[in-house]
């Protein structure tokens, strides 16, 4: 099992997040016990040809 924010193996003990949902069935999240740093996420495109970025960007 890995952690939430860290993706990090978790051995031995560890903390669950409960996190409810829409339908009431909702699910656990697992993450470290210790205050971990969130892993890095891609947040906007990276190839030069996609339409919001270079020159056929929208003005």
């Amino acid at each position: 099992m890995n952690c939430a924010r860290c993706d990090r193996t978790l051995k031995g003990s560890y903390d669950v997040i409960s996190n409810p949902g829409a339908s009431n069935a909702g699910g656990d999240i697992y993450v470290c016990v210790v205050y971990c740093k969130s892993k890095p996420r891609q947040t906007a495109p990276l190839d030069p040809s996609a339409p919001a970025a270079g020159p056929r960007r929208r003005r």
